[in-house]
């Protein structure tokens, strides 16, 4: 990746409540997939947000395909940003030991989460 470079993920589906936890967390997946030009195959299996105590949480599930078989990457974020940053910071969590080696010459990883709505 060359410096600066952003790397940008989308996913669709229709505009429940329930829906948008997951679109979130596969339009992140999505961006890490553009970023690590499809060099890992990941596939999202569950993303929610959740209670733990007091605590607000969003945890994802991730699963990495290799020759060898599939390795899950969990990964989780306390909820206290905006409504979906949370859901995007769990993805990244989870994934962001395999994103490194695969990236190897990069130094950094940043993000943002835009909420977009089509009408």
């Amino acid at each position: 990746r060359e410096a600066g470079k952003v790397a940008e993920g989308s996913a669709e589906a229709l505009d429940t409540r329930a829906n948008a936890t997951r679109v979130v967390a596969a339009a992140t997946l999505n961006a890490v997939r553009n970023l690590t030009g499809n060099r890992l195959a990941l596939q999202l299996e569950e993303a929610r947000r959740v209670r733990f105590g007091r605590l607000a949480l969003a945890v994802a599930h991730v699963v990495l395909l290799r020759p060898e078989g599939e390795r899950s990457l969990v990964g989780c974020c306390k909820a206290e940003g905006g409504r979906f940053e949370a859901v995007a910071c769990a993805v990244l969590d989870a994934v962001l030991r395999e994103i490194v080696p695969a990236l190897a010459d990069d130094d950094e990883v940043e993000y943002e989460v835009r909420e977009e709505i089509a009408g």
